[in-house]
């Protein structure tokens, strides 16, 4: 089956996202994790819009608000961040 048989990518993710969406228990915090080829502007606003988190590879020469990501470090230089220690979680 090629992609043109059944849409694109980002049309086959976020119909697979919506077809597991009422499957999950109320106030369950949901993070979608997905490759760079499928971090388009559409995807991360359907995530986005459920109030899902993501987390993803994006190539440096994505823009984000209309800055290259290679500089856009340089915009958020005068920021204050909040450093964060993820633990890697019990199996």
């Amino acid at each position: 089956m090629s992609e043109s048989d059944c849409g694109s990518k980002n049309t086959i993710a976020r119909e697979m996202l919506k077809r597991i969406a009422p499957l999950l228990s109320e106030g369950w915090t949901v993070v979608v994790q997905f490759d760079s080829w499928q971090a388009s502007n559409k995807i991360l606003k359907f995530v986005h819009r459920r109030k899902w988190q993501f987390t993803c590879g994006v190539k440096l020469t994505r823009k984000l608000d209309g800055v290259s990501l290679g500089t856009h470090h340089r915009k958020l230089k005068h920021k204050v961040y909040t450093t964060s220690l993820v633990k890697k979680g019990e199996a």
